[in-house]
């Protein structure tokens, strides 16, 4: 068990395929010049980053341009914006109020688009700056043609290991309020958890107790299920009744 890719589909993230299908009709609908706005919302390790690095990876005629979000950069006002105009080519300075800011970056995207169809990811959105969020909301709201996605990550639901987070859902609610009101539909992709089938598909030719175990403490998690797997093959035998880590995060 060393992925939660299924290479047999091209790599295609296991038990994730209405996911897949939403996001590659997305990218055909971008493709003809219609533009769209996606939300991929999941717990911690559902696997919202490894979507959409599948997804474009599977599609080489499309530019992105990936900026992670770090609590680290919250603070530094305009940050994932200057990114996104770097990553497309763009030296100018970003303007200081959100609406101009909104306009420079959608002008910068509808150059780019016309070589090539683009995508912007804002990925971990919670901890992109306020500057940037309020500048990317003054965009959607004014993308109505054009080949562009613009796609962003987001928490949702409880994380297995930590459980209820008041502050992560605060600022879920703050990255769902600016970038509210879109021009063109959005496009919400919820990341559940993996089923009992998509477990033992992950799980690939596992043994019935190691198979056990990733159901019973896996609680569907992609990054958890891989960790509990990792940690039984190296301890063997040994392997604790309870994995590691379950209990401690």
């Amino acid at each position: 068990m060393g992925s939660p890719s299924d290479p047999d589909r091209g790599g295609a993230p296991v038990g994730r395929g209405p996911q897949v299908a939403v996001l590659l009709a997305c990218l055909a609908a971008v493709r003809g010049g219609a533009p769209r706005v996606l939300r991929v919302r999941g717990q911690a390790g559902s696997g919202r980053t490894s979507l959409l690095r599948w997804a474009l990876g599977s599609a080489p005629d499309v530019v992105g341009v990936w900026v992670p979000g770090h609590p680290d950069e919250r603070e530094l006002p305009g940050e994932a914006a200057r990114q996104v105009l770097r990553g497309l080519g763009v030296d100018d300075d970003l303007p200081a109020t959100a609406p101009a800011a909104g306009d420079r970056l959608l002008a910068a995207l509808l150059e780019a688009q016309r070589r090539t169809p683009v995508a912007v990811v804002l990925d971990d959105a919670e901890h992109v700056d306020d500057e940037s969020l309020r500048a990317f909301g003054h965009l959607v709201r004014r993308l109505r043609s054009g080949r562009v996605l613009v796609a962003v990550t987001t928490g949702g639901g409880e994380t297995p290991l930590l459980g209820h987070q008041p502050a992560a859902r605060a600022a879920q609610a703050r990255v769902a309020g600016q970038l509210g009101g879109t021009a063109v539909p959005p496009v919400l992709v919820e990341l559940p958890p993996l089923d009992v089938a998509a477990v033992a598909e992950l799980a690939g030719g596992a043994e019935p107790e190691l198979l056990e175990r990733l159901v019973r403490f896996g609680a569907g998690n992609p990054a958890l299920l891989l960790a509990i797997a990792a940690e039984a093959e190296l301890a063997g035998p040994f392997a604790p009744p309870v994995p590691t880590a379950v209990l401690d995060p």
